[in-house]
């Protein structure tokens, strides 16, 4: 939801070379867009996620909790994933996934291939890549 992540991005994509023509850089409340995306249908190959680990935006119609709502944002991005794959990240010390996910979902904490060799701090986010079974 912040312009200056926005201003980010789009510097990222220049810097490594890649079309803004052929990509969409959305702001939204992340609650409404999933669920308009949803409820539209909308599919993607690749999701990256990575919320803040609490948000009391008033650009946004609920607060965020990542622990609390990590459930809901992590099934409704994988609604949008036919067969792709979900990067879900955050930097919660204290996030523990729900075991209900493991069920459903295959899943693969990549948490220690994601930070740099030099980083000081190894224990920075947790990150996983999450695909359906059979996928």
């Amino acid at each position: 939801m912040s312009n200056t992540y926005q201003d980010w991005a789009r510097r990222n994509f220049e810097l490594n070379g890649l079309d803004l023509s052929r990509h969409q850089l959305i702001r939204a409340d992340v609650f409404q867009y999933l669920e308009g995306a949803v409820q539209e249908g909308r599919q993607f190959d690749l999701i990256v996620m990575d919320p803040p680990s609490f948000s009391n935006s008033k650009k946004m119609r609920d607060v965020l909790d990542v622990q609390r709502d990590h459930l809901w944002l992590i099934d409704h991005a994988m609604a949008l994933l036919a067969s792709g794959t979900l990067y879900f990240s955050n930097n919660l010390r204290s996030f523990v996934l729900d075991n209900r996910l493991l069920d459903d979902y295959a899943i693969q904490d990549i948490s220690n291939q994601s930070v740099p060799e030099d980083f000081r701090n190894r224990k920075i986010h947790q990150c996983y890549r999450i695909q359906h079974k059979g996928a």
